[in-house]
């Protein structure tokens, strides 16, 4: 029998007890100080607190960074986009080109407010869907960190 959230926007059954219970050990048992991090960077950006929109924007984009990013120096915004693209399409959030346009634009805005200090791009649609994108790739790295070793992230697009 599910279990009905409010409003019934939550649907919970079976089988995602199986898998809620598998993240719970797979976070208890963790002890990667990078996912440490990259969690806490997370964690912050959802906290708000009075925190404004730009700020937790660049939390996250610096936790994404941080995971697609490994070891690259050059040619960031191309290499961020086609890695997250090409990892998340592939376990199946999204199609390749929906992910590099949303993460390109991510990018893009990021710099805006890095180099700049202010944008007038950013909304809270893009926000939830960079918080989304960062959510899964968390995901993803807590069940396998290997796949977001520069040499895997260079592999998966040959």
């Amino acid at each position: 029998m599910p279990i009905h959230g409010l409003f019934d926007y939550l649907d919970i059954n079976r089988n995602d007890l199986t898998r809620i219970r598998e993240t719970f050990l797979l976070l208890v048992n963790n002890t990667d100080d990078k996912f440490k991090l990259y969690s806490e960077l997370y964690y912050r950006s959802l906290q708000g607190n009075g925190t404004n929109l730009d700020l937790r924007f660049l939390l996250l984009t610096i936790c994404l960074e941080c995971l697609f990013l490994p070891e690259a120096d050059t040619e960031l915004s191309f290499r961020l986009s086609i890695r997250a693209a090409l990892l998340l399409s592939k376990y199946g959030y999204r199609d390749t080109k929906t992910i590099y346009d949303t993460v390109k634009q991510i990018y893009k805005i990021r710099s805006e407010l890095v180099h700049r200090g202010k944008t007038n791009k950013l909304d809270r649609k893009l926000f939830w869907e960079l918080t989304e994108i960062v959510r899964i790739s968390l995901s993803l790295y807590l069940k396998d960190r290997n796949l977001f070793s520069e040499k895997s992230l260079t592999e998966i697009i040959f």
